[in-house]
């Protein structure tokens, strides 16, 4: 390591696929740009059969993926908190202690995403006595029932305590937070953000043609294909408005479903593994984005990528998605098939609401979701003055 180093340890990061595994690859392009020296210590890809460099090198950045069991397995233990814990712990606190105690004098700030690596920032903390910053990417109340007087709980509260600061993605989970007995001080939020150059509108029948699909109003859905993202219901809904295009892109254990109905219904499109360069292609060939997420979804990455590309959306009701989009630029409904079906049926039929709609995406995501967001992250580092 450099002397002033970040170390970020994460479980997930690219070629992974998901809204934080995309983060990373920003802030880590950030701070490249900022030309301060970052080292990832994170898994192989756990939820696609995808794999990248064990030791890859990008500029100021390293990054090193530990092989670990796991393509089918983190998606079973994700309801299950402490399976999951048991799961991914061992292996990732063990590298992450070594690689802190190897380069003790060369870091400055340990950077860790989610509450299982925070675990491993408390402790780590303990060790090296280095600043720790814990970023968490979904709704507590949904992923670990921290209300009441578990044994969870209380033991997740004494890791959040004892780091320096704890950045929430959402308003709704900073809140929980406070509730749990963190100080005002010692909490804070993050607004993820999107390269506008990349995610930006583009010819709507061109891009079409690119991705082959046929002219008629499509609705897009890109994420994991998991039961709580709402894959199944999204699917019912497409099997009864025929007039509609649906396009599903992703991976997952559900994508063999989602398969076999294209097969069965010409207005379903299996897409699969989308890589996130080419995202913008398919947010511009759709007219709207479904985020039919069945949990407390922390914010929902996608939907700043589709509203910086002028693609409106039609979001669950649920977590900190409210706090992503408001009413100029989308629909939160409930992400039942009801109420998915009546959303889009809505904008089908009332193509002046969908003209403004489509029309305050773009000033919308430029004015809240630019690089900007990236200097708050880096203001809690502490260290712009020791890289300047």
């Amino acid at each position: 390591m450099k002397e002033k180093t970040v170390f970020i340890i994460s479980h997930c990061f690219a070629p992974n696929i998901g809204g934080v595994e995309t983060h990373l690859i920003d802030l880590t392009n950030h701070l490249q740009v900022k030309e301060i020296p970052t080292f990832v210590l994170t898994y192989q890809p756990l939820v696609t059969k995808a794999r990248g460099q064990t030791i890859e090198h990008r500029g100021s950045v390293t990054i090193c993926r530990l092989p670990w069991v796991g393509f089918g397995l983190f998606n079973k233990f994700e309801s299950f908190p402490a399976i999951q814990f048991a799961y991914l712990f061992p292996v990732l606190f063990t590298a992450a202690l070594f690689v802190g105690l190897i380069n003790k004098n060369n870091i400055s700030v340990i950077h860790c995403h989610g509450m299982i690596c925070a675990v491993i920032g408390r402790l780590l903390k303990a060790c090296l006595n280095k600043r720790v910053i814990v970023s968490i990417h979904a709704v507590y109340g949904w992923l670990y029932n921290l209300k009441g007087n578990r044994l969870l709980p209380r033991f997740l509260k004494w890791v959040l305590v004892g780091i320096d600061k704890v950045l929430a993605l959402s308003e709704a989970s900073r809140r929980e937070l406070i509730e749990m007995g963190l100080g005002n001080a010692q909490t804070g939020t993050f607004t993820y953000w999107v390269d506008q150059t990349t995610f930006c509108p583009m010819d709507k029948t061109d891009c079409r043609h690119r991705v082959g699909l046929l002219n008629r109003f499509t609705v897009l859905f890109v994420g994991r294909m998991i039961p709580v993202k709402g894959v199944e219901t999204l699917l019912k809904v497409a099997t009864v408005i025929s007039d509609v295009q649906f396009v599903f892109a992703g991976d997952g254990p559900l994508a063999s479903i989602v398969q076999t109905a294209s097969k069965a219904h010409e207005n379903i499109i299996f897409a699969g593994r989308v890589d996130n360069r080419n995202l913008p292609v398919y947010y511009n060939a759709a007219d709207i984005l479904c985020v039919p997420s069945q949990y407390e979804e922390g914010f929902g990455r996608i939907i700043l990528e589709s509203l910086s590309c002028g693609c409106p959306v039609i979001a669950s009701r649920r977590g900190g998605i409210p706090e992503a989009l408001d009413e100029s630029v989308g629909m939160l409904i409930e992400p039942d098939t009801i109420g998915i079906r009546s959303a889009i049926q809505n904008l089908m039929t009332h193509p002046e609401i969908f003209t403004l709609l489509q029309n305050n995406c773009r000033p919308y995501a430029e004015k809240h979701f630019g690089p900007n967001n990236a200097d708050r992250i880096i203001d809690a580092y502490q260290i712009k003055n020791e890289n300047s």
